[in-house]
């Protein structure tokens, strides 16, 4: 049986009215509890010939809704409908059904015009009600048994912020138009850009999205780290038939403005890789100002976003319905277990209305009032006060309770989690840091475990603890918190000075430093010595950020010649390192490493003189990559060093334009061929029809790439110093066959491009009164 413990009342009657439509074959109307004299549902507003009597009662006992059901009796003969039927979200006896049916005998034919849970479990059971099924959300993707398989890592990738939210959000999520919206454009279109202003629900409809492609036997690849798109793609499977999702979360970050030109190419390179992929999904969601600000800063982002080669659809989040807002409302208000006198007070003179309305409505503020930790503390009937008072101020909506009702520990703490991460943070590290931070506090008791007693008061409505398989990580309970600290940081200096003089972790200090700031700040440690005073996640992370400012700055000192040695040796362990303003990749660290003056004083030579040494060093790098560095390094060496090194350089150059070209992938060499001129001369044309010769527009795509591909290392190579060019078996690379893959995957994308076009669906007002006050004009949850 499914959960419709899942569904609160509202919901329950949704799906109600829709299994009686279909199963009474008429079309249904709702109207509100308290202008229907208590009626829920009719065939005909002014005959009511049936009349239809929804019972939620899930967790009530019988005797609870046989005497509702008593009190409906005389609402019942004053309609006299032909056909009076009953719905309840309970199962009941014989008896049961037998005595409820007594009471309205003269208006029922059978025991069958009582429908329970059982009916309405084997309607739903009933494959030719799985569009019935599917519409309810909640109970769907529950069927389908996904839930119990999310710690499945083979279904879901780098998922653990994922998964930590998913479990509770699926009960307060309301499946929108923009939902419905986003799964028919995934099924005419590979990649979908969810925008919004912050809080109106972009990340829980993407997990949504994700949730639901999961069960219909999707990989789900996750991430919040929009940095290392590259590795991210590398990782999706070569398998054509493999099905595979990717959500990015808030893809362009928290500053966009700080964002590598590099990862806009990233970005770019896999939205079209996902175009060009059979059966690869893309979602990807961002603030409406950041992605506003993308496309105006990268020409080529904004094309791809405005209907140019392969298109990225976008769904603006900000377009709620009023009904859709009433919805959002209700459903928070009824798990958050809402007290009826505080309901009350929302409900009297439909000031629901003036929530719905506002014009500061946003979903994370109703989660916010709608948290018992907050609305327990305020009169109930100053609730209605209360919600509008956080709609007229959502700028100050952390304010009060930071700065008044937060101890001094709970805000260090809160300060500690936004200091390493805009997600989550290993709990080990937040502890060690918080306890150091305290330390110097005179006013704060260290004889109790400040600790846990912040932890225990901030989890009641700022942060949140994920425990995956034993570990524990906090995060903020939603990025509205961040965006408060930020602003909050701007105009307090002195208490973004107390954080940064408690910063344990480089990362901290990456996070709350502006650019320049880290820059200088990394300078100073260096030449002071000082790095040993914090904490790296690795070694390796450590070593590169110090060979990449003394490159950089051309620093000379030898208390970090060994640390250069150990970096040269192993280059690749962090192969991209992204510092302050700049972003680069290990090999261009290692180019300006072998600046002269730097490679004699770090006595790199005595890690790359011996020819495995050297080999051992190079076969870290692609094939223009190796180029550059061998050409760097061949001035750095004697006539009678190259003698032994150039055969080096000229086997690890073959080796690897050999590879290249036996691992050719179709999609780094289309932009340069006019496909759609190869699929055009493919195309054959006769008086009754028009059709492709796909294989003859494969077979000429693949040659053509082969031809790019062959002349792109050729032109690469040629780039070498003579006295290595010379050494290379050009007929080793001329013989070589070349291996394609993704020739299959291109020519398909273009034939089967669907210029399928979203106009978001106005909404009619004509009912919207009735439909709003039917959900408010109730006892909530009954």
């Amino acid at each position: 049986m499914f959960n419709y413990n899942n569904l609160n009342d509202v919901e329950f009657e949704d799906l109600c009215k829709d299994i009686m439509s279909k199963m009474l074959g008429v079309e249904l109307f709702r109207f509100a509890q308290g202008r229907d004299g208590g009626i829920d549902l009719t065939d005909d507003i002014q005959t009511k010939n049936i009349v239809v009597q929804i019972k939620h009662y899930i967790k009530s006992p019988y005797s609870a809704l046989l005497s509702s059901l008593k009190k409906e009796l005389e609402k019942v003969k004053q309609f006299k409908p032909k056909q009076y039927f009953i719905c309840c979200a309970k199962e009941l006896t014989p008896d049961n059904i037998s005595k409820i049916r007594s009471l309205f005998s003269d208006y029922m034919d059978s025991d069958r015009n009582i429908i329970t849970l059982i009916e309405i479990d084997d309607f739903l059971q009933n494959p030719d009600n799985h569009a019935v099924l599917k519409k309810h959300y909640k109970l769907w993707v529950e069927s389908t048994g996904i839930l119990q398989e999310i710690w499945n890592h083979d279904i879901f990738i780098d998922c653990e912020s994922l998964l930590s939210d998913i479990e509770e959000e699926k009960h307060l999520f309301v499946k929108t138009e923009a939902f419905d919206e986003a799964l028919n454009l995934l099924s005419h279109n590979k990649s979908l850009f969810i925008t919004g202003n912050p809080g109106v629900g972009k990340t829980i409809t993407s997990k949504m999205l994700a949730l639901n492609f999961a069960a219909e036997g999707y990989t789900v690849r996750f991430t919040t780290d929009s940095t290392d798109l590259n590795n991210l793609k590398k990782s999706l499977s070569k398998n054509p038939e493999a099905k595979e999702i990717v959500l990015v979360d808030d893809c362009f970050g928290q500053a966009y403005f700080q964002m590598k030109e590099n990862q806009n190419k990233e970005l770019l390179a896999l939205i079209k890789h996902i175009n060009i992929s059979k059966n690869k999904l893309l979602v990807l969601n961002s603030r409406v100002t950041i992605f506003q600000e993308a496309k105006e800063r990268q020409p080529e982002l904004s094309k791809c976003f405005d209907r140019g080669g392969f298109q990225i659809y976008t769904i603006d989040m900000n377009a709620l319905s009023p009904l859709e807002k009433a919805k959002i409302l209700y459903n928070h208000l009824a798990f958050s277990k809402i007290p009826s006198d505080y309901f009350e007070s929302i409900r009297i003179e439909k000031r629901y209305f003036s929530i719905i309305n506002h014009k500061n409505y946003n979903p994370r503020i109703i989660e916010y009032v709608c948290n018992p930790n907050r609305y327990s503390t305020i009169p109930a009937n100053e609730f209605f006060s209360f919600i509008i008072n956080q709609l007229n101020n959502p700028k100050e909506i952390w304010k009060d309770e930071y700065e008044r009702k937060l101890q001094k520990a709970d805000r260090i703490l809160l300060t500690t989690i936004y200091s390493f991460s805009d997600t989550s943070t290993d709990e080990s590290i937040l502890r060690d840091n918080f306890e150091k931070r305290i330390e110097t506090e005179t006013d704060i008791d260290l004889t109790i475990n400040q600790y846990e007693s912040s932890l225990s008061r901030l989890s009641e409505g700022f942060i949140k603890i994920v425990d995956m398989r034993g570990k524990r990580s906090l995060s903020m309970v939603n990025p509205s918190v961040n965006d408060y600290l930020d602003s909050r940081f701007i105009d307090k200096s002195a208490e973004k000075h107390a954080l940064l003089k408690g910063c344990t972790h480089i990362q901290q200090l990456k996070r709350l430093l502006s650019p320049n700031d880290f820059d200088n700040f990394m300078l100073d440690c260096l030449h002071s010595h000082s790095l040993d005073d914090f904490i790296f996640k690795s070694m390796e992370e450590k070593q590169a950020y110090i060979a990449y400012y003394l490159s950089v700055n051309h620093i000379l000192d030898s208390f970090y010649t060994p640390y250069i040695k150990k970096y040269i040796k192993n280059p690749t362990d962090l192969r991209r390192i992204v510092f302050g303003r700049h972003d680069f990749y290990s090999w261009v660290i290692v180019q300006k490493l072998l600046d002269p003056e730097l490679f004699d004083f770090y006595e790199i030579k005595d890690c790359l003189s011996d020819p495995v040494s050297m080999s051992e060093f190079l076969c870290f790098f692609d094939l223009e990559e190796l180029v550059m560095i061998i050409d760097r390094l061949h001035d750095l060496f004697s006539e009678n060093e190259l003698k032994v090194l150039n055969k080096v350089f000229a086997n690890i150059i073959e080796d690897t334009a050999v590879s290249f070209l036996l691992d050719v992938n179709a999609e780094n060499f289309d932009d340069d061929i006019d496909i759609n001129e190869i699929i055009e001369e493919a195309t054959i044309y006769d008086e009754y029809d028009t059709h492709i010769n796909e294989t003859e527009a494969i077979s000429t795509l693949e040659q053509q790439i082969e031809d790019v591909a062959r002349d792109y290392v050729i032109e690469i190579i040629s780039k070498l110093p003579n006295d290595i060019f010379c050494l290379i078996d050009q007929s080793c690379i001329d013989n070589t066959k070349i291996e394609v893959y993704g020739i299959d995957d291109i020519i398909t994308a273009y034939m089967d491009y669907d210029d399928y076009k979203y106009t978001p669906k106005s909404t009619s007002n004509n009912s919207l009164f009735n439909e709003i006050t039917s959900i408010f004009d109730r006892d909530i949850c009954q």
